[in-house]
């Protein structure tokens, strides 16, 4: 082959010094502001007929094994995602707290609320709840104890009639959505 040949196909193929794609550096995404964790929390709850659960988790050793639990105890974490929106928050983040409808003063971690969709407080178990009389964390036993507060289930038939009768009444089409989540 001949130089030139030789050039025109190293430019054809974009194979050289001027067509080098420079490695694009990925940077990770912003994490999100815990008082903005909270506002999906609820707004889960609310959406999906759930519960919010507050987790003000510190740096202490009880935090992170109560933070290790809601993330790989198998029964407890199916338990968080089909019932409860997740919101983890520090205890000295004012904002998120503030969110929660929690004194900052008395939030003290490790401590879980469960708030009702319209961020109304239904129970608060703090660092004596989790681990009573100097026991170890149980995730079983905080799994009990969550099962407390589940959102009663809806009764999809007599929802769907009430709203068939309200569509009929305003002679309007209603559009059935399959993915409810009851």
């Amino acid at each position: 082959m001949t130089r030139i040949t030789l050039v025109m196909l190293i430019v054809a193929l974009g194979v050289g010094p001027g067509f080098a794609q420079e490695a694009t550096a990925k940077t990770p995404p912003e994490p999100e502001a815990p008082a903005t964790l909270v506002a999906k929390a609820l707004a889960t709850a609310k959406h999906k007929n759930r519960r919010a659960l507050v987790a003000v988790l510190g740096e202490d050793v009880l935090s992170k094994t109560v933070a290790d639990a809601l993330k790989k105890d198998r029964k407890l974490s199916r338990q968080l995602l089909y019932e409860f929106g997740v919101a983890v928050v520090a205890p000295g983040d004012a904002a998120a707290l503030k969110a929660a409808g929690l004194d900052a003063e008395k939030a003290v971690a490790p401590r879980l609320v469960v708030l009702d969709a319209e961020s109304k407080l239904l129970g608060d178990l703090d660092a004596a709840a989790l681990a009573p009389n100097g026991e170890a964390f149980s995730a079983e036993k905080l799994s009990k104890r969550l099962e407390g507060f589940h959102c009663p289930p809806i009764d999809a038939d007599r929802l769907l009639e009430a709203n068939l009768a309200a569509a009929k009444e305003q002679r309007k089409a209603l559009l059935l959505h399959f993915d409810a989540p009851w």
